[in-house]
């Protein structure tokens, strides 16, 4: 059972994006249903949305994709964990959310990925 993010989240990992990076590009994974809701969040001019159907609805294209971007913002989704986890890029910045997932018990801190170097928030 996943904890829905809110838009803040995306907020504050574009800015810390912006300060560590120079005039990064996004290449934004979402369902089109979200496109009209985060698109004024990103740089204009900046940023471009890969569209499932671009990939034909293959996950494995998409997953793929993800992998070979250098840098990264993600949900709270194993799809994009494991698109992060499996990028080639020994220096690739990886956001992610504090609270990766909620259980019965309340949310799993995720501290034992502190050992990837990955930013919380």
């Amino acid at each position: 059972h996943k904890a829905n993010l809110k838009l803040d989240y995306y907020k504050t990992a574009i800015e810390i994006t912006e300060d560590k990076l120079e005039n990064p590009f996004y290449f934004i994974f979402a369902d089109h249903k979200l496109q009209n809701n985060i698109q004024e969040m990103f740089p204009k001019n900046r940023y471009y949305f890969v569209k499932s159907e671009e990939s034909k609805n293959n996950p494995f294209i998409d997953l793929w994709l993800i992998s070979q971007m250098e840098n990264h913002i993600i949900a709270n989704s194993t799809f994009s964990w494991w698109g992060a986890w499996l990028s080639n890029n020994r220096n690739k910045i990886v956001i992610c959310p504090n609270s990766y997932i909620k259980d019965q018990e309340g949310y799993w801190m995720p501290s034992i990925y502190d050992v990837f170097n990955w930013i919380f928030i």
